[in-house]
């Protein structure tokens, strides 16, 4: 799954404009661990793939290839922007903000 993965988390985080080395300082991890992962030089473990899934906003099934469900190459630039800036914020405003979707789109389904 190698291969899937090194695209996938090259997609990602193109897509939000982020630089090897900033998705490395957000996860807590070391620049050369995350720039191995994404080489394809090495497999992050269990534990570190779903911190990149849950960093991502995927699942751990789309980082490796088993699903593409999410097709981040072609969402608008506006839906883009928003993960950008969902994927800076702390875990407690992260929360915050997941509440607010949760609701919003309970008040649409009505």
């Amino acid at each position: 799954w190698g291969q899937f993965m090194v695209k996938n988390l090259s997609i990602l985080r193109n897509k939000i404009g982020k630089s090897q080395r900033q998705v490395a300082i957000d996860l807590s991890i070391k620049y050369t661990t995350y720039y191995n992962w994404e080489s394809g030089d090495a497999e992050p473990s269990i534990e570190n793939l779903i911190k990149l899934a849950d960093y991502f906003c995927v699942s751990v099934d789309y980082l490796i290839g088993r699903e593409s469900r999410i097709n981040l190459e072609n969402m608008p630039n506006e839906q883009s922007k928003v993960i950008n800036k969902f994927t800076s914020l702390n875990e407690s405003n992260q929360t915050k903000v997941a509440g607010y979707v949760d609701s919003l789109y309970e008040s649409e389904k009505k």
